[in-house]
């Protein structure tokens, strides 16, 4: 669960994921990884058939529950990571909640009037049909910028950290 306070006037102006899109890819290996003990287990009783007789057949479903559970833990952990990678744009900061293992988080933030250039990348015809992109912020005085990776509507998210960083500096 993402836990974060605001300052007393600021607001929560977006709340950013990576593109839906992406984490269906994770969802295929998944479906792959899924149906492979299965579809061993048809291939391997049709070239021998008494091949499955009860202790064999008790080995394999010890070793594909074992294999299932590993599929389910690493699906898991594909999963926070895609839900816990946050990025919330406020009319006073950015921040970035990284979620690097399943104990292991980085939290980052900066002032929206410390940003310089703000930039979208928009590569390939994928990424251009459902108008996803990397977002790359660099403030002042700091060598790393922020990156928003794989982030939808990439030009609109541009446009409004533009929009706030002009509201932020004329505000001061």
């Amino acid at each position: 669960m993402l836990n974060f306070t605001l300052n007393p006037d600021e607001k929560l102006i977006m709340l950013i994921r990576k593109h839906r899109i992406y984490y269906l890819k994770h969802s295929l290996v998944l479906f792959f990884l899924f149906s492979l003990p299965i579809a061993i287990y048809f291939a391997l009783n049709s070239f021998f058939e008494d091949l499955f007789n009860s202790e064999i057949f008790t080995i394999y479903i010890i070793i594909s529950a074992t294999y299932y559970l590993t599929v389910l833990f690493f699906s898991l952990l594909s999963w926070m990571n895609y839900y816990l990678d946050v990025w919330l744009v406020t009319n006073e900061r950015i921040i970035e909640y990284e979620q690097k293992s399943p104990f292991h988080r980085e939290t980052s933030e900066l002032m929206l009037e410390s940003i310089e250039d703000v930039s979208a990348k928009v590569e390939g015809i994928f990424p251009s049909l459902i108008k996803s992109g990397n977002i790359y912020v660099q403030t002042a005085g700091q060598a790393e910028r922020f990156i928003f990776t794989d982030a939808p509507n990439a030009e609109e998210i541009k446009e409004t950290i533009i929009r706030l960083t002009h509201q932020s500096t004329h505000q001061k």
